[in-house]
């Protein structure tokens, strides 16, 4: 979302301590993003709060919702691991949190409250490997398609609703090669704040690290 897309990975926190993980780390979990016939656990979620985008009353808070096998060192603010997630950019009118309600496809360059500007999805994706895949990717020694986990953008509807510290998600829509996409999380989501690291203020990397890779050259 960030940083020009620069590395289609999630790179993603999951607690606060040292190689912290998400509460829920049970493959059984109910919640979850179903692709076509293929259906994938999500075990938990987090919320990146970015602040204020330069324009009154709009928030920008990325919502990731991620399965287990995914670690962040706080320490040493590396990431690693294999799994699957689903990741919105989200306009909000909330400063610090989501608003209720229904989000649809919008633009930065038209901002509003009640948009997302990006919604994208990786599945059985290695992180360490994704890395290593873009840098060769950069140095054109390795071809986009050739890529060994699965990824693309969806676009459709996302509903979210709250119960006290609970969040109730859901999404419907198709991916670019026109599939049926369903998400559902119910559950908390774990909560970043990175809106004093003057992120559009300036061109600086995305604090958190979490980021993608533009596939335009």
């Amino acid at each position: 979302m960030k940083n020009l897309w620069k590395l289609l990975s999630l790179v993603l926190v999951l607690g606060l301590g040292f190689a912290s993980c998400s509460d829920d780390d049970d493959d059984e979990s109910p919640n979850f993003v179903k692709i076509g016939e293929k259906t994938y656990a999500l075990n938990g979620g987090l919320l990146e709060d970015y602040g204020n985008i330069g324009e009154e009353g709009i928030f920008n808070l990325d919502l990731v919702l991620h399965s287990s096998g995914i670690r962040y060192n706080s320490e040493m603010e590396e990431y690693y691991g294999k799994g699957n997630y689903v990741a919105f950019e989200l306009y909000t009118g909330t400063e610090g949190d989501l608003d209720a309600g229904e989000y649809t496809s919008g633009s930065w360059l038209e901002p509003e409250t009640m948009i997302y500007v990006s919604s994208v999805y990786a599945l059985n994706i290695d992180l360490e490997t994704a890395e290593e895949f873009y840098e060769a990717w950069d140095n054109d020694e390795v071809d986009i398609e050739d890529r060994p986990w699965v990824e693309g953008e969806m676009y459709g509807t996302l509903s979210l609703e709250k119960e006290g510290d609970k969040y109730i998600i859901e999404f419907a829509g198709l991916t670019e090669e026109e599939e049926v996409v369903v998400i559902h999380y119910e559950g908390k989501l774990s909560y970043f704040d990175f809106s004093d690291d003057g992120f559009y203020e300036a061109s600086a990397d995305r604090a958190s690290g979490f980021s993608f890779k533009s596939l335009e050259k």
